[in-house]
């Protein structure tokens, strides 16, 4: 009976393919270098040479697109495959975000023609009688374990030196343009009552609808990009134009209508937005406005970005409308996601700040899963007798304290 050697073909022209058709991204193919990927992943010889030459030229700063392969490949056919195998790459290609399952597709079969070959080499020395059982035993254990080797997380255990290590460089890192370590909670009299956030901290907002949710996140952005931080925006509602309109606004206050409209903008209104938008042109952050995003999306991209650059906050508006498609019951995608968030924040080592829509009885709408995943707790009251900030979880910080302020629309703040 014959047996078919696990491998892919569709998962390596994917690969294969975005990294030939870029797909708009500039270092699609350094991503997939970090992600762990190697040559041996393939199993087609012509796409392990496709992949070889394509590292080659990335090393030489030379071209890697299609037009230039075809060019090439028509020349070595036998090298890097016919016309028909390149025309396959075109239709093959996809974003790096997409991309994570064919990645992960190919070490997997690695791994299993790893052990198919390890399955023959098994049954032929134990055929073999005149090498000793024990001498047969022992190889193959030394196979197996190699294979664990190759498959084993890449993340060690540390000593207590090396902590301690990193515990006194981390004192000096993450230190903003004031001289303070952390990341602000975006108003400067609740940075004072229970201090800032930490990289690694999952920062949640709650509120019942229409109460500074948003706001409240927004100005912890404005505030962090103040700082001189790098921030990342997830805006699941807003469009990227609502989400600049309100950050610029905070900043500037500047009516968030006039702003948003383009109406009633005074000379004087211009010259305070560009002073307080001259933060934002520098690249230190970015918003991602696509609506159905899950936490795969926001994974990927929040790793790729801080790979490139390190990234300081990370904002989600907000985690229970977050979508997944493994988890359609809603208790259990909640909770998924509540996790996922927590686990992002420590994979990053970044503050991860969300908003929470609070039900009649000031809990999470669908679970509580966030109540124990995050770090720090706020909950927003709006009423007309008193507003501000309940502080509901905080290491700084005793539970119930009461800050108060008040949330001004109009300049999309709370003060």
């Amino acid at each position: 009976m014959s047996t078919t050697i696990p491998h892919s073909p569709e998962a390596e022209l994917a690969i294969i393919g975005s990294i030939y058709n870029d797909c708009g991204e500039a270092d699609i193919l350094h991503n997939i270098q970090s992600s762990g990927l190697r040559l041996d992943h393939f199993f087609e010889q012509r796409n392990k040479n496709l992949y070889t030459y394509a590292v080659d030229q990335a090393k030489e700063g030379g071209n890697i697109d299609m037009i230039q392969l075809m060019t090439y490949a028509n020349s070595h056919p036998d090298k890097y495959g016919d016309a028909s195998h390149i025309s396959h790459l075109y239709s093959s290609a996809q974003p790096f975000v997409t991309l994570q399952s064919s990645i992960k597709i190919l070490k997997d079969l690695h791994t299993r023609r790893q052990l198919y070959a390890h399955a023959q080499k098994t049954m032929s020395a134990a055929s073999n009688l005149n090498l000793s059982l024990e001498e047969t035993v022992t190889a193959q254990q030394a196979i197996i374990e190699a294979i664990q080797e190759d498959t084993a997380p890449v993340a060690e255990g540390v000593t207590l030196k090396i902590a301690m290590a990193d515990l006194q460089q981390s004192w000096s890192e993450g230190v903003g343009t004031d001289g303070v370590r952390g990341v602000s909670l975006g108003l400067h009299k609740v940075d004072m009552e229970i201090g800032r956030a930490m990289p690694g901290d999952l920062v949640v907002f709650g509120g019942k609808p229409s109460t500074g949710k948003s706001v409240s996140l927004i100005q912890m952005a404005q505030a962090a990009l103040s700082g001189g931080k790098r921030v990342l925006v997830f805006s699941l509602e807003m469009e990227a134009p609502q989400v600049g309109a309100r950050m610029l606004s905070c900043a500037s206050s500047v009516d968030y209508g006039s702003i948003l409209r383009g109406i009633g903008i005074t000379g004087a209104c211009k010259q305070k937005m560009k002073r307080s938008a001259l933060g934002f042109d520098s690249g230190s952050i970015k918003i991602y406005d696509k609506g159905d995003q899950t936490m795969d999306y926001i994974e990927s991209i929040s790793r790729i970005e801080n790979d490139r650059e390190k990234v300081d906050l990370i904002i989600v508006d907000y985690w229970q409308i977050i979508e997944s498609r493994d988890h359609k019951e809603e208790i259990r995608r909640l909770e998924y996601t509540s996790r996922r968030l927590k686990q992002l924040a420590k994979i990053t080592k970044a503050v991860v700040g969300t908003g929470s829509q609070l039900n009649e009885q000031d809990q999470p709408y669908g679970s509580k899963a966030i109540l124990k995943d995050g770090n720090i707790l706020l909950r927003i009251i709006a009423s007309e007798e008193t507003s501000g900030y309940v502080v509901e979880k905080s290491r700084n910080s005793a539970r119930g304290q009461f800050i108060p302020c008040r949330l001004n629309g109009q300049y999309q703040r709370f003060e």
